[in-house]
């Protein structure tokens, strides 16, 4: 995406108000030289996934990507280069995942901001930088890139000013209603005889009814972490509203990738008489599928019958699970044709995993399903196979192979 105008180059908007935005995962993708309003990538409560891409020279108000409304996020081996307003910022929603991200010369902060708490975010508190170094995706010369930049930095004994940093959206950010609530932590007393209506006794009850990081407390029954527990099981149709089942291995593969990234578990029913070609999908951020979340199960059709005949075709390696992870279950499937392995079973020893009425066939390789310790002084996962079979496999190892 580059040169758009407009209120941002991809808004994740939700149809109606009682659901909540679609899912999106953005990956190896470029955002270059924007200029929108609100945000490169808006997120109004919605799941997004972006991974190896870059963001630089966009100019938005909100940055390059911002996140509200109970929305979530997992930013993941991307680069953040001179974006005015920001990288990320994040306001009631949450991080999920931050993981090899790299950031310069963006706005007031070069990586996470948490704009829900002015204090925090006037203070310099609020602002977690990227740890990497150097971009993984882009190589830039260090000259281009500005040598004062205007990060927040950490301030021991901030108190809060009445003078909020310009580079926010003074209209969106810091409402008029901010400052009085900072003042009283500098001067109580004329506090009151400015709205001579309440009760000084009763300031402090000002603040929660002006923060809004007080909100979420007033609904206990929607915690970030429960939500997505509750509704993972309807994440196949958060990809495809109008599918019930998935028919495509990208858009399964990217429905595993967030409930990974999420540590959220579920259900992922492929469509009967679907049938995966894993060499159309030669990108290893698609093929294997990795599952490294607790209590997924990967099924053919409503009832995971091997008869709904579900073939997942080729490929090097068609399934990793790594990670901790239980109750994990396949039923139904029928692999073919793998040319490494079908499935690679490389979690901790604490992990277990089921595959009950599955076929395996025409495999070649080394194996056709591997249990092997993630390091060497572990020891590998539990694997329970159940009502299988495993017929024309040509492999030079076993064709399960148990290595500890």
């Amino acid at each position: 995406w580059r040169e758009n105008e407009g209120s941002s180059a991809i808004s994740m908007i939700e149809m109606n108000r009682d659901e909540k935005a679609m899912m999106i995962g953005v990956r190896r993708s470029d955002f270059t030289e924007n200029s929108v309003i609100d945000a490169v990538i808006l997120n109004d409560g919605g799941s997004l996934v972006v991974e190896e891409c870059l963001f630089q020279d966009n100019a938005a108000s909100k940055g390059a990507i911002y996140v509200i409304k109970e929305g979530k996020v997992s930013v993941i081996d991307s680069c953040y280069v001179r974006n005015e307003g920001g990288a990320v910022s994040l306001n009631d929603s949450s991080l999920v995942r931050d993981e090899g991200n790299f950031g310069f010369g963006n706005g007031m902060c070069n990586g996470i901001l948490e704009e829900d708490n002015m204090d925090l975010v006037i203070c310099g508190r609020a602002c977690v930088v990227f740890e990497e170094d150097e971009c993984a995706v882009m190589e830039f010369d260090p000259d281009e890139i500005p040598t004062a930049s205007p990060t927040l930095t950490f301030q021991p004994n901030c108190v809060p000013t009445t003078s909020p940093y310009p580079s926010l959206s003074p209209t969106e950010i810091l409402s008029p209603t901010i400052n009085p609530t900072l003042e009283p932590t500098v001067e109580p007393v004329p506090e009151p005889t400015q709205e001579p209506e309440e009760d000084p006794t009763s300031e402090p009850t000002q603040e929660p009814t002006e923060e809004p990081t007080e909100e979420p407390s007033v609904e206990p029954s929607e915690p970030p972490t429960k939500t997505g527990s509750t509704n993972r099981p309807t994440i196949t149709t958060s990809v495809a509203p109008s599918l019930s089942c998935f028919s495509q291995w990208d858009r399964l593969s990217l429905a595993m990738s967030v409930a990974c990234a999420e540590d959220t578990g579920g259900s992922f029913v492929i469509c009967p008489d679907t049938y995966f070609d894993l060499d159309e999908f030669s990108d290893s951020l698609i093929t294997p599928i990795v599952i490294c979340s607790s209590d997924v199960t990967v099924q053919c059709g409503d009832d995971g019958a091997r008869s709904n005949n579900c073939v997942i075709s080729g490929g090097e390696t068609q399934f990793k699970l790594r990670s901790v992870i239980v109750g994990i279950t396949f039923k139904g499937l029928t692999f073919q044709q793998s040319r490494g392995m079908s499935v690679f079973a490389g979690a901790t020893m604490d992990s277990m995993a089921s595959l009950i009425d599955c076929e395996w066939r025409n495999h070649e390789g080394s194996s056709v399903v591997i249990m092997t310790e993630l390091d060497n002084n572990g020891t590998a996962m539990m694997l329970s196979l159940r009502n299988c079979n495993f017929t024309d496999n040509t492999v030079t190892d076993a064709t399960v192979v148990n290595t500890g």
